[in-house]
């Protein structure tokens, strides 16, 4: 949690970067790690099925970093057909990202609700605005139109 730990986990990783990386150029898949989350896309049918192999081979084979493992509770397979959530964000069919819907439904009720909500309750809001701020800025000017711009600013100036 300290404020070094994403540079310290990607000069960790990086050889586990390079190596995966490369294996994905060549296949067609995009890459990316958020922190120990990686996340393969493709638009090709069946590849990752196959990749995920060959990354578990991989990383038996580095010599650094030698103790990673892998959680298959927390694998998760998806196509354009499911709803896809990557680190807490919803990606769209039109390939944009949203907090989704059952999100934007709790957070219109504590909007509402402003006045009635604890310390610790308003000081969550407000940061969970402001991030909402730079994942999905319409919301917040939806939340402005129906509630009013100064409630809106008032929480997330809080």
């Amino acid at each position: 949690g300290a404020a070094s730990s994403p540079a310290l986990s990607n000069t960790l990783a990086n050889p586990l970067d390079k190596k995966i990386s490369d294996m994905c150029e060549n296949l067609g898949v995009v890459y990316t790690r958020y922190a120990d989350d990686l996340f393969f896309s493709t638009d090709q049918e069946g590849v990752l099925f196959d990749l995920e192999e060959d990354i578990k081979e991989a990383v038996q084979e580095l010599d650094y970093p030698d103790q990673l493992t892998f959680k298959e509770e927390k694998t998760w397979h998806s196509s354009r057909k499911h709803r896809k959530v990557v680190t807490g964000v919803v990606l769209t069919a039109q390939g944009g990202i949203s907090i989704g819907r059952d999100r934007k439904r709790h957070l219109r009720s504590w909007v509402y609700k402003w006045d009635e909500l604890n310390d610790s309750q308003k000081q969550w809001l407000s940061g969970y605005l402001s991030h909402c701020k730079s994942i999905e800025p319409g919301f917040i000017d939806r939340l402005c139109t129906k509630y009013s711009p100064d409630r809106v600013n008032e929480i997330l100036e809080y």
